[in-house]
């Protein structure tokens, strides 16, 4: 379930947007701990969208390359913002 394609999407554009138009950015830059998950949690949500699209290892339900692309090329102009 992690490695579905459109959640690893969903996380990987709404974490950004959840951080920084709320009150838990803030948080994190007075504490060291929140710091220090918000750079965990922002890794790990790269590698769930990014493993799916470029990784080598054989998962079920693996996109086309076609959608794959259209995936990556989506996030773009909303990670601009």
């Amino acid at each position: 379930m992690l490695t579905f394609p459109p959640l690893g999407w969903l996380l990987f554009v709404g974490s950004p947007f959840a951080l920084y138009f709320s009150g838990w950015y803030p948080a994190t830059l007075e504490d060291t701990w929140l710091h220090q998950l918000m750079h965990l949690h922002f890794l790990l949500v790269g590698c769930l969208f990014f493993w799916p699209l470029i990784g080598l290892d054989p998962i079920p339900g693996r996109l086309p390359h076609p959608l794959r692309f259209l995936l990556v090329f989506s996030s773009l102009p909303i990670h601009a913002i």
